[in-house]
């Protein structure tokens, strides 16, 4: 007789036990939505996982041109993977925090200006290398970057150089000068190496193989 009380007090102080489990976990569970939590104590983390991954995709952070700018300021010195026109696409794509077309930064579809950049467009420059290998200035759009500030003329950018992002500059008033002064600060940065066969006369800086300015 002892011994069936024994059990009976055992298997009830039990089912009490998975009681008081279930309230506190729904109590932990109202306690979730009451704070605004999307986190559901009563659903297992396989479960979480699979409701994760039918979750739509995070739509895109779309920034406007200067924190476009400081965003990609931060990226300079960052290395990128592979060939320039597919790590200018990289870099130009995370800084305005939205995939860009590779058609635009082809120039395809854009309309240019030379005049007035503002932070967060891309700038464009012809014959930066000699695509064909034909020695002869025809080759278009052959580098991108993105503006940064503009100031007065004097254009701070970023660009892609040995997979690398680097600061360029460029000078809209003196396109053909390095520096005003010898020993004086950078006004154009060099965009084209001189390359045996290229013209005396090839140009070189930035403000002389400028394309244009245009929104992307």
């Amino acid at each position: 007789m002892v011994r069936f009380l024994v059990m009976v007090l055992l298997l009830g102080f039990g089912c009490g036990g998975g009681e008081i489990r279930r309230d506190r976990a729904a109590y932990s569970y109202r306690s979730s939505l009451a704070n605004g939590s999307d986190r559901d104590p009563l659903m297992g983390e396989q479960s979480r996982a699979r409701v994760a991954a039918r979750a739509p995709a995070a739509s895109p952070v779309l920034l406007d041109g200067d924190a476009a700018a400081r965003r990609c300021k931060k990226r300079v010195g960052w290395r990128y993977r592979g060939e320039m026109d597919h790590a200018t696409h990289t870099l130009i794509s995370a800084c305005l925090g939205r995939k860009v077309s590779r058609r635009a930064l082809r120039g395809e579809g854009l309309s240019l200006r030379t005049d007035s950049p503002s932070p967060g467009e891309a700038v464009f420059f012809h014959n930066t290398h000699d695509r064909d290998g034909d020695a002869a200035r025809d080759d278009r759009f052959t580098r991108a970057g993105l503006v940064i500030r503009a100031d007065d003329g004097a254009v701070t950018f970023v660009y892609i150089h040995r997979n690398r992002a680097r600061l360029g500059r460029l000078s809209l008033q003196q396109p053909n000068r390095r520096r005003l002064e010898p020993g004086g600060p950078v006004i154009n940065s060099y965009l084209r190496a001189v390359r045996p066969g290229d013209a005396p006369d090839m140009p070189t800086l930035a403000g002389q193989l400028l394309a244009g300015f245009a929104a992307l």
